[in-house]
């Protein structure tokens, strides 16, 4: 590297600019490529990282061994340690990188270790939360929202990305791009069919290009399911948990691993049983959803 990139460099550090970050270890991926979805799991990452050091006054350059297990510790307060584990990821390759460069001659966190959580994968939301999400006021993007999860079984990223294109009301099926851009075909509910006109009727247009839940990122689209989940009076338990209830909801009600497994696009039917949570306090048909 030369002096006058070194020297620029190490001024974006100083700043906490993440795009600089960012592009350093994009440009050390191991692999050569990094797809969309790693990329917006890296920006998050090293923005909250970035975001620890500011607070704490410290320099990316000067974090030693000490404070990245402090840091590790500040993460565990706050996520489950397969979150941890994510968060760490593009901090763990920004040392890497710096090593490469010569801008730095240490990797603070080559020795914090996550500890494997020992807890049991969180509860779906039970039927009678869902209900309580979808009347207590919802607008059609929220309203929509929690369906595609409780019905459609869609991951987080597979509603952001989801554009008007991919839907197809009067065939009654919505295409989704899941892990890899692996594509998958969802069968439309009854419900999700009603919210979806919904949204289209409150909105000027809905060209095919356009997201159809309207969010530019992963975080406002969490940060809307948790202002439905605290209006309903609702325990939170994450985004994810809307997927594991639709995937729940069809297995109880087929009693097939199979069709919970199609719902969700899971590639072994060994991942689906630990999407499946038997609840008898409530039950429904399928073709009522």
């Amino acid at each position: 590297m030369s002096a006058g990139r070194h020297a620029a460099l190490l001024a974006a550090l100083d700043e906490y600019d993440v795009e600089v970050a960012l592009r350093l270890v994009r440009g050390h991926a191991r692999r050569g490529v990094v797809s969309d979805h790693t990329l917006d799991a890296y920006r998050t990452g090293l923005t909250r990282f970035f975001g620890y050091l500011r607070g704490a006054r410290v320099r990316v350059v000067d974090l030693d061994r000490l404070e990245a297990g402090l840091y590790r510790d500040d993460l565990r307060r706050s996520y489950r340690a397969a979150t941890v584990v994510t968060r760490l990821a593009p901090v763990r390759q920004l040392y890497r990188a710096l090593l490469i460069e010569e801008v730095t001659t240490r990797d603070p966190f080559a020795e914090v270790v996550v500890a494997k959580s020992q807890d049991v994968p969180p509860r779906p939301y039970a039927q009678a939360e869902v209900d309580a999400m979808l009347t207590c006021g919802v607008t059609p993007p929220e309203e929509v929202l929690v369906l595609l999860g409780a019905n459609g079984g869609l991951r987080r990223d597979e509603m952001l990305r989801l554009t008007w294109a991919d839907v197809d009301l009067a065939a009654g099926r919505l295409r989704v791009f899941g892990k890899g851009r692996k594509e998958r075909s969802v069968r439309i509910s009854r419900s999700l069919r009603l919210a979806l006109e919904r949204l289209v009727a409150s909105r000027d247009a809905c060209p095919s290009d356009a997201r159809v839940l309207g969010f530019a990122s992963a975080d406002a689209l969490v940060y809307a399911l948790e202002k439905v989940v605290r209006r309903a009076n609702v325990t939170w338990r994450g985004v994810h948990s809307l997927r594991r209830a639709a995937g729940s909801r069809l297995h109880r009600e087929t009693g097939s691993l199979q069709a919970a497994q199609k719902l969700l696009g899971h590639a072994s039917v060994e991942t689906t049983t630990r999407y499946t949570f038997h609840d008898e306090t409530h039950d429904a048909r399928v073709d009522e959803w």
